[in-house]
């Protein structure tokens, strides 16, 4: 049999030969034979640094003819006599080298190597960093048997008291690491971080397993096996919802915070059936895509939204030409579809005039709705022509002006501008008896007009009576056969339809 020093001879030899070759001039697909050196030899097992830096091949491979084969207990400091006794509280402990391998993969004495994780944490800064391997291994020979109970701060009367507010509670080890698969202590309050189960909550009274069905597995959870979660009572429930589906996954994606929310809270986007977000058209998670980054489970987040999944910009682009404010995103979406509805320039005539053949034609969206939340909160003092003192002098002779944003549109609701002789025959210039100082437009026209979403006068209407009581009417008109004490009387029955006495 041929030790390590041979071998490395021979296949020297070979090279010189040519039957093996690391040289760049080697043809393609001529095999070559090489050996590892302390450096190379590190993937496999450090040789090169720690505690077996230097050891010299034939200490472990010298009694075999293959590099696979190897021993670890030929050496001093693993003799038998010694080694056995240090691992007494190692189960399925064996004295060979694959044993040893197994543990200590970096030749290490304190089984650092070892990666527990994926069973169980026991590495530095956990809470069982300090617990020896059969504290917790109790079975020599079988690792699958642990218990966790046999430590003293698990003693049985202190743990039941611990858990007395935990429903399905079991001092048993199967029991423990159902709940504590990471060795932390998990109450009921720190779990409301990943969904609420403490005593203030909906599932304060539901037990582990009513949710965890796989003891193993912490994440295979279940919510459609409670009484009041039947699949024909949920499909009811959920009628509204689009994309609705009775099961598990879906049910975490939305109400990861067990909350319930209902259609008025979408408001004021609407997703009613009339509307056209209506739940046979559009589905909650193809509109709400994201997830929420802190939780250890898919849960959409509400807050963001997406309209680009289902309209698409070859699709936008041409119906938003001339909209000077376009972008294809989904927040300028929102800005201006704020309910979800459809609303070009020409519709928006019938709430305001923006059409390209008004006067606010080419007028971007944003620089009347300063709010992309609140489409209702518009503004009419931003523009140049608005400047306070170039207004005050054109509403010079209008009673009761203001340079403020809701009185605009109370008097040019429609974009119109409004001018004296237009109010003819009634008189309201400084001659008259309704002249400014005297009478405010919006005293004598209260009403608004009904086809508006916002406060707009109508001035079509008008209100004769708050400035002339009845009881001063009456006696100035007791010869007047035709007098009524209405509005329309006073201007359009031929007495007054100037304003004035006569």
């Amino acid at each position: 049999m041929l030790r390590v020093s041979q071998i490395r001879r021979t296949l020297m030899l070979l090279a010189v030969l040519g039957v093996g070759c690391t040289s760049s001039e080697t043809p393609s697909g001529v095999p070559w034979l090489t050996t590892l050196d302390h450096d190379s030899h590190e993937p496999y097992f450090p040789i090169n640094s720690g505690k077996h830096e230097g050891t010299d091949c034939n200490k472990c491979h010298g009694d075999f003819d293959t590099f696979k084969d190897f021993t670890c207990i030929g050496c001093h400091v693993h003799e038998q006599a010694e080694t056995d006794p240090q691992h007494t509280a190692v189960p399925d402990y064996v004295y060979n080298g694959t044993s040893c391998l197994t543990c200590h993969p970096r030749g290490t004495a304190d089984g650092s190597g070892v990666d527990h994780t994926p069973f169980y944490p026991i590495g530095e800064g956990t809470t069982h960093e300090a617990q020896d391997c059969g504290d917790c291994h109790i079975v020599p020979g079988d690792r699958a048997q642990v218990s966790c109970i046999d430590c003293h701060s698990h003693e049985q009367q202190a743990m039941a008291a611990e858990h007395g507010a935990m429903p399905g509670y079991a001092w048993q080890t199967q029991a423990c690491l159902s709940c504590h698969r990471d060795g932390n202590a998990l109450s009921r309050d720190v779990h409301d971080a990943i969904f609420p189960i403490s005593m203030r909550t909906r599932h304060a009274e539901t037990e582990c397993s009513g949710c965890h069905i796989d003891a193993n597995d912490q994440e295979a959870v279940t919510c459609v096996d409670c009484h009041e979660h039947e699949e024909l009572e949920m499909a009811t429930e959920h009628g509204p919802v689009g994309g609705y589906t009775y099961a598990s996954g879906d049910c975490m994606k939305c109400h990861f915070d067990a909350s319930v929310p209902d259609l008025q809270t979408h408001l004021p986007f609407k997703i009613d059936a009339a509307s056209a977000h209506a739940p046979d058209k559009a589905e909650c998670l193809g509109c709400h895509p994201s997830e929420l980054p802190e939780r250890p489970f898919p849960s959409a987040d509400f807050t963001q939204a997406g309209c680009l999944g289902c309209h698409l910009q070859a699709d936008m682009d041409p119906v938003h030409l001339g909209l000077l404010d376009y972008v294809y995103d989904s927040p300028t979406c929102l800005s201006c579809h704020i309910d979800g509805q459809i609303l070009s320039r020409e519709s928006h005539d019938l709430i305001f005039p923006v059409s390209m053949a008004t006067a606010h034609g080419t007028t971007d969206c944003a620089s009347c709705h300063a709010d992309s939340s609140n489409a209702e909160n518009v503004t009419c003092v931003g523009c140049h022509p608005h400047e306070q003192a170039d207004s005050a002098n054109a509403h010079n002779g209008v009673s009761g002006y203001q340079y403020d944003s809701p009185l605009c549109m109370r008097c040019h609701d429609t974009s119109e501008v409004f001018r004296l002789a237009d109010h003819q025959p009634f008189r309201i210039d400084r001659n008259s008896k309704h002249k400014p100082e005297r009478a405010q437009c919006l005293e004598c026209h209260t009403d608004n007009n009904a086809g508006r979403p916002f406060p707009a006068a109508d001035f079509e209407l008008f209100n004769c009576l708050d400035c002339h009581r009845r009881g001063e009417m009456d006696d100035k008109h007791r010869e007047e056969r035709r007098y009524e004490y209405v509005s329309t009387t006073c201007v359009q029955s031929g007495c007054h339809p100037n304003g004035e006495e006569d």
